[in-house]
Parts: structure tokens; C-alpha cells; sequence
């Protein structure tokens, strides 16, 4: 048996080692600059020394050749040659060619797990496993494992290394004292996480009848409670979820489908559209839809440098991670194979239509299932149906590369098109509600806006999904406006900002007589706006509507109330929220197509003019319940909710 010499070169650092030959065939891999670039931040490598670069190289050769790498710990190293595929412990003064069946691979990988490298923990567990252990230490090894792999939230495979554990130690293999409990809160854990709520609720109960003071079984037990609660009625505290989502990432929320359902559609994308099972009122919630997959925001993105993707280019980096982390999941959980299949994309249609039914009821995944995965389908169907992750951050100018993250939702992506669209979305982390934002009719088509209007980019990411035109109505407008029009809309449009920041400059030096010469000038500005838009036209301009919220702020700083509601009134309506003034009401019909968010605050300050500035309280009620009215229909609100979420306002 021959034997390598193993140097400097070898990176034998901090636990990691990876030879040169990896390493170098790491480098020239075809997808090893995007494999670093979606997995790394600048920082992983600025300043680092020649060792820790290392580290980060080497972990990026792990993700590229699976188990093909040399593990060494720390310290002097001689000789080794290690077989294919094989683990070495590398010790201090010695020569190891293999390490024997009798090592314990267990605690080696226990020490990896407490130091946090879980995925070399889960390769050290899996070499041991791979020898001729006795029943006792395989038991151990997969007991460990499942922990591993539960904090790598690969849950098929927690529950594979769980179940197994408990099988074992029904037919009597020993164990340690607390492993038939530890092994059912595992398991129930990774069917939570496969969204299989009703077996996870049997086994938080099952380790219950073990230990009825196991905390995490309890919270378990409370926590799927909660999801089927969501999942069936549709009822959430938004609040909390929200507040809980100002420090997590990755929420905890049941999956929900409303009155809606999915049928054939000729015409429409895939063939296929989401319409209303029954008549559906304003504000009602129509879907709840957790992510499968995440892809994490990305500052260095680049629109200039693209690279290939599903069979087209793309320049999101978070769209690379999605696809690497949707194959990962796959593998991990072949029944979720149908799911994403049933989704649409420019490679190949949809292979079946599945992704409306409830992920409780699928079929269990198999251990050492395998499945086939087409890279280009997977690419193309992130590239065709993922969400811009943390939207609310997109800069809207002109120019903007933020990549805000990418995240693949199985039913919301099945929602159509339309820019002025009839249902309204909202996001809290990785979770995505879809509500009504008008009154929907039994079988109605009910569409989503998958961009802003005035996003810099819309031309070309309707293009992609539409190649002949959208056809909702708002584009249809906008063919029947001459190019000349739309140039001086434009044109207006960028004038916008520039102008509003003048006079709030001014404004905020105090009012004084010169102030009002530009403010006159923004009106007819606004006035200019709304001549570019056809006569025959709707009324959803969302040029327009921006120029009057603007407006709206200018005359409330500078005193001019009862002109200052009128904008905001006209702000709202050009957004297609409708708001009808009764002498004994305010009746809220319609939220705005966008930035739902800001229309209860809007409504509020109306309020405060009335009551505050006017003295008519009677005057201020009414529009003040117009506002918790607006924000029931935006966010679900209650009015203890809607109170909570606008406190601040209020007070002001």
C-alpha cells in the first residue's frame, strides 16, 4: 500500500483537512465561483489568513464532492492514504492508513457536533456506521445522527435515523437510558418539519406517555397544536407572529388554503389558474404559504454579470442558492418530488398538479429512496415561480441591484398574474398570506401582482412570464396611452422626488411665505401627471398616486388639512382602494392593490385632523373606524390588533 506525503498544503486546520487534489479539482470546478458566491459573504474572506481561507475553500469542496475529502484533527501530521470516500482521524506523531471498525467513531463526531460542524459530525457518524459494529454502537451512531441532522433541519432523514432507533430498541437493543424518549421528540420534530402535522401530534403525545415533564415535548405538543388550529380555521395572531419575526428569520406558521382551488385554464399560465370557490368578501384571507425553500438575501448581486441558469441567464445570487438548496431538500425528501414538480416552467410544463393537496396526507419518504433530479428543470422552475424574499427592502430607483433573496412557496406561485390584481400579498419572513383586496365572485380568477408598477424592472420580468403582453387592465390602459404620453408620465414621474425633497427642505425651516410658490408648482405638477393618462382610462395610476401621497404630506406640514385629506383620498383611490364617505359612516370596499400598509395610517391622520385640529369628534370616529376597517381588510386586524399595530401613530 502505497503512501502520500501530506503538507502545509494539505490544509490541516482546525479539524478540516482537504487534499491537493481536491482541492485543485475544487477550483477548476465549472460552478465553483457561484457554489462560493451563494454560500459566502465578502467578509468570509477578506482579511483572512492563508489557514482560514483554507477552511472556507475546503468546506466549499465538501458541498461540491460529498464524502470525498480527508478529515484530520489538528496537529503534526505525517502520512496517510486514505481509501475513496473514507474519514481519517489524523493523530499527532503517528501514521494512520485506516482507522479500524473498532474506533469510536462516535464520540469523534460527538466532539464535531459541540463545536457546531454538524455536517462533518454527520459524515463522521455516517463512516462509522459503514463498518461492522456491533447492534448497541449502531444504535448510538443513529441516535447521534438524528440530532445532527435535525439541527441541519434535514428532517427526512432525523426521521429515518429516529425511527430506526425506536425499532431498535423495541426489539431490545440497549440504549442509552433517555433514548426511547429523545428518539420520539426527534421524530415527531422531523415530521413537524415535513409538514406532517398530524403524526408529529401523536408522537409529542406518544413521548408525553414516556415523560410527561419533557419540556420540549410540551412546547412540540402546543406548537403543532397551533399549526392544525391555522391550518383548518384559518386563524393566526399576526401580531405575535410578527413581532417574533423582528429577530427570526424562518417563521413557524401552518400552511392554510381558503375558498380558493385550482383548475384548468386555457390561456393562462401552464394552462392553469386559482379561482373563488364561493363569493368572498373583502379582507378575507385566501392562503397561508410557508416556503420550501429559502434563498438568502444577496448585496453583491449584479445585474451586469449573469450566469446560466435554467436554460436562460439570471444575476440573482440568491437564485443559485435556491436551486442548490431545493435539490438538497428533494434528496433529502423524494415525496416532495411531485410538489415542486407541479409547478411550471420554461423547460417543462407542469408534470401534475398535486401542489393544492395537503403536504399532511403525502406518502411517508422511504430511507435510501433515491431520486432523479433535472438540474435546468430545477433552475427553471426557481427562476419561473420563486418570490422576492425580503421585498419590502428593494429599492425602487432606477439602477437598483439588491438582491433581496429568493423563496419558493408551492401554491402562491400558482396564483396568475394581473397588475391590478384582485388579491393582495403580504410576507412575514418566509411566510406569504394572500387576501383578498376586493370582493371576489364564485368562480372568479383570483391573481396576484408578481411587481410593482413602478418597479424599474417590471418591463422585463413581465416579459418573461408573458411574451405576447400581459392582458390585465392596466396594461391594456397603457396601450391605449400614445408614447407620448407615457414619455411625459415618465419624465413627471422622475421629477416627482426631486421636487418634494426641495420643498421639505424648506418646509423645515419654517413656514413662511415662500414656501408656497413651490407648493402651488407641485400641484399643477399633480396635475400635469393625471393629463398623461387617457380619458377612457381606470382609475389605478400608480404615477400618480405616489405624486399625491407626497402631495398630501407637503399640505399637512404646511398646515393646509382639508386639501391634504382630499390627496389622500385621491392617493388611495389611484391605487384602487375604495373609500365612500356617508354622513353617518365611512365604507371601506377595497384595499389598495400596493402598499397596503400605509392606507390605515393614512385613514388615521384624516381622523386626527378631524378630531384634534377640527374639534368634530364625531367626525374623527368615523374616519378612525374607516381606518381599523382598512386595516382589517390589509392585515386581519381585530381592533385590539389594529390598536397594537398603529399605537404610535395614534398617539401622535
Amino acid at each position: 500500500m502505497s503512501s502520500r506525503s501530506t503538507t502545509r498544503s494539505d490544509y490541516p486546520f482546525m479539524g478540516l483537512g482537504i487534499d491537493t487534489r481536491t482541492l485543485q479539482s475544487t477550483l477548476r470546478h465549472p460552478n465553483f465561483k457561484s457554489v462560493c458566491a451563494a454560500n459566502l459573504s465578502l467578509e468570509d474572506l477578506q482579511g483572512k489568513t492563508v489557514e482560514e481561507r483554507a477552511i472556507v475553500y475546503a468546506k466549499i469542496a465538501l458541498k461540491l464532492h460529498g464524502t470525498n475529502f480527508i478529515l484530520v484533527a489538528p496537529g503534526g501530521v505525517k502520512n496517510t492514504n486514505p481509501r475513496p470516500g473514507s474519514i481519517v482521524e489524523q493523530i499527532p506523531g503517528f501514521t494512520v492508513d485506516e482507522l479500524p471498525d473498532q474506533f469510536d467513531f462516535c464520540a469523534l463526531g460527538n466532539r464535531y457536533f459541540q463545536q457546531g460542524d454538524l455536517e462533518i459530525a454527520v459524515k463522521i457518524y455516517d463512516e462509522g456506521l459503514s463498518r461492522d459494529v456491533a447492534p448497541e454502537v449502531r444504535l448510538l451512531l443513529r441516535h447521534n445522527r438524528s440530532q445532527a441532522h435535525l439541527r441541519l433541519a434535514n428532517f427526512a432523514s432525523t426521521y429515518h435515523d429516529s425511527s430506526f432507533v425506536l425499532k431498535q430498541l423495541d426489539e431490545g437493543v440497549v440504549g442509552p437510558s433517555n433514548a426511547r424518549v429523545k428518539a420520539t421528540i426527534r421524530l415527531a420534530r422531523a415530521l413537524e418539519g415535513m409538514r406532517h402535522l398530524t403524526l408529529a401530534l401523536e408522537q409529542y403525545k406518544k413521548a408525553l406517555d414516556i415523560n410527561a415533564a419533557a419540556s420540549e415535548a410540551v412546547e412540540g405538543l402546543e406548537r403543532v397544536q397551533r399549526k392544525i388550529r391555522e391550518s383548518e380555521e384559518g386563524s393566526y395572531d399576526w401580531r405575535k407572529l410578527e413581532k417574533i419575526a423582528e429577530t427570526e428569520t424562518r417563521l413557524d406558521a401552518g400552511d392554510f388554503i381558503g375558498p380558493i382551488k385550482l383548475v384548468n385554464m386555457e390561456g393562462r399560465g401552464g394552462g392553469r389558474g386559482v379561482v373563488a370557490t364561493r363569493d368572498i368578501e373583502a379582507g378575507e384571507l385566501l392562503l397561508v404559504d410557508k416556503a420550501i425553500v429559502v434563498g438568502d438575501q444577496h448585496d453583491a448581486s449584479d445585474p451586469s454579470r449573469v450566469f446560466p441558469f435554467g436554460g436562460n441567464r439570471a444575476w440573482q445570487l440568491s437564485l443559485y442558492q435556491l436551486a442548490q438548496r431545493l435539490a438538497h431538500v428533494l434528496k433529502e425528501d423524494p415525496s416532495l418530488v411531485p410538489f415542486v414538480h407541479s409547478l411550471h416552467s420554461k423547460v417543462l410544463p407542469a408534470s401534475c398538479d398535486v401542489a393544492f393537496e395537503s403536504l399532511d396526507q403525502r406518502p411517508l419518504p422511504q430511507e435510501d429512496e433515491s431520486v432523479q433530479l433535472g438540474t435546468i428543470r430545477l433552475e427553471s422552475i426557481c427562476a419561473t415561480n420563486s418570490f422576492g424574499w425580503r421585498e419590502g427592502s428593494l429599492e425602487r430607483s432606477k439602477g437598483s441591484t439588491l438582491d433581496p433573496g429568493s423563496s419558493l412557496h408551492l401554491r402562491m406561485s400558482l396564483l396568475n398574474h394581473s397588475c391590478v390584481p384582485n388579491a393582495a400579498r403580504e410576507e412575514i419572513c418566509d411566510v406569504k398570506m394572500a387576501r383578498a383586496r376586493v370582493p371576489i365572485k364564485e368562480g372568479e380568477e383570483v391573481c396576484l401582482s408578481y411587481v410593482d408598477p413602478l418597479h424599474s424592472r417590471r418591463p422585463y420580468i413581465l416579459a418573461a412570464h408573458f411574451p405576447d403582453g400581459c392582458k390585465c387592465a392596466y396594461c391594456l390602459d397603457e396601450k391605449h396611452d400614445t408614447a407620448e404620453q407615457i414619455a411625459k408620465r415618465n419624465e413627471l414621474h422622475d421629477q416627482t422626488l426631486p421636487k418634494v425633497s426641495q420643498i421639505s427642505q424648506q418646509l423645515s425651516e419654517g413656514l413662511s411665505p415662500e414656501v408656497f410658490a413651490p407648493i402651488l408648482e407641485f400641484q399643477d405638477h399633480v396635475a400635469a401627471l393625471e393629463l398623461t393618462y387617457s380619458a377612457g382610462s381606470s382609475t389605478f395610476r400608480p404615477h400618480l398616486a405616489g405624486a399625491c401621497l407626497f402631495f398630501a404630506s407637503i399640505l399637512r406640514n404646511a398646515l393646509s388639512f382639508d386639501a391634504a385629506d382630499h390627496y389622500t383620498l385621491e392617493y388611495l383611490r389611484f391605487l384602487g382602494a375604495i373609500v365612500e364617505e356617508h354622513a353617518d359612516r365611512i365604507e371601506v370596499r377595497a384595499a389598495p392593490a400596493f402598499e397596503g400598509s400605509v392606507a390605515p395610517l393614512e385613514l388615521i391622520s384624516i381622523a386626527g385632523h378631524h378630531a384634534r385640529v377640527k374639534g368634530d369628534v364625531v367626525e374623527g370616529r368615523k374616519w378612525f373606524s374607516a381606518a381599523a376597517k382598512m386595516s382589517r381588510l390589509v392585515h386581519g386586524d381585530d381592533w385590539d390588533a389594529f390598536i397594537d399595530r398603529h399605537a404610535e401613530h395614534v398617539q401622535r
